[in-house]
């Protein structure tokens, strides 16, 4: 770059090594730099995305994809991708047609298998969906987010643990699959009954997590949750809710279970799955993905839960309709 400051690559390459070792803001310029220098560069679009997605604005990360499928439509990565960002945003039938499009590109990229099963699983195709795990599996045995998804989704076995334990073992994987692998194995365990080497697993995975994350300058600032838990208890209160209580969507189809974990929620969301008019769905995260929407509905120039209180009626059914799309 000292050579040649309009070396695109070079942007391109010194924003891809800063996503991996600094804190994100220094990428996110670094890739805005390279495309200022060649727009139609799809790579930095696609890295910039997986930025974005990775700091949790899965929309945001979307069009990024968009983007860089627009110059370059047989770009397998971004299908891939974009895939993977729809399912967190729960636009299930779009994820599937871009996970089949890379895989169109790539039949044996075993994380686009992992994903399809995933999104199959979340359509209800169950039995596409284990197939679709074991054939991650077959490509990549040691693919840590299959091997623990075929073990939730079929329950824990000997055979199961066996697998997440040596993968235990195996110094060589990426961090995030390393700490998914304990916190895998501490599920397992507490199901078997085993809670002290549940706890253990715990605590391993937490502890490598605070490494990882400290990389980037985030640690758990405790001042911070009880600032947003006071803020919450500030707005939320029964009169906020009873001045609102006809706004939002009218329809009575979610049923929330609300309950600490461990208390025995899943339990209850089984016996009311046992009905046939009742779908259990599990814990979504299509709440938490509408509050990452509060601000592009209102014009309160503030951050989640401040900004619920610009909310008009019209903006509520908005979210309203949009949470029962996802949920179909």
């Amino acid at each position: 770059m000292a050579l040649d400051p309009d070396y695109v690559e070079a942007w391109h390459n010194l924003a891809t090594a800063l996503a991996e070792s600094g804190p994100p803001e220094d990428a996110v310029d670094c890739f805005e730099s390279a495309l200022g220098r060649n727009p139609n560069y799809a790579p930095a679009h696609n890295n910039l995305a997986n930025l974005r997605r990775e700091t949790g604005d899965h929309r945001a990360a979307a069009e990024g994809y968009r983007r860089a499928l627009a110059l370059a439509p047989d770009y397998a990565d971004a299908h891939y991708n974009l895939s993977v960002a729809l399912t967190a945003l729960g636009e299930l039938e779009a994820a599937e047609a871009s996970c089949r499009a890379a895989l169109a590109l790539q039949p044996d990229r075993a994380e686009a298998h992992n994903n399809l099963a995933t999104i199959l699983k979340f359509r209800g195709r169950l039995e596409a969906a284990k197939a679709a795990y074991q054939r991650a599996l077959d490509l990549k045995p040691d693919l840590v987010a299959a091997r623990d998804s075929l073990a939730e989704f079929e329950g824990a076995d000997a055979h199961s643990i066996d697998a997440l334990t040596a993968l235990e073992a195996d110094d060589s994987l990426p961090a995030g699959d390393a700490i998914r692998v304990r916190f895998a194995l501490a599920r397992h365990h507490a199901d078997a009954g085993d809670h002290a080497r549940a706890f253990q697993y715990y605590r391993n995975g937490n502890e490598m997590r605070a490494r990882e994350v400290g990389r980037y300058g985030r640690v758990f600032d405790r001042a911070a949750v009880e600032r947003l838990a006071d803020r919450s208890m500030a707005l939320f209160t029964p009169e906020f809710f009873a001045a609102r209580g006809a706004e939002g969507a009218p329809s009575e189809r979610p049923v929330f279970i609300v309950g600490m974990p461990r208390s025995g929620t899943t339990l209850v969301e089984q016996i009311l799955a046992s009905h046939r008019a009742v779908f259990g769905a599990g814990e979504l995260d299509a709440i938490e993905a509408t509050a990452h929407r509060l601000s592009a509905e209102t014009d309160v120039d503030a951050t989640y839960p401040d900004d619920v209180a610009g909310l008009d009626a019209a903006a509520c059914r908005r979210l309203g309709d949009a949470y029962l799309e996802r949920l179909a």
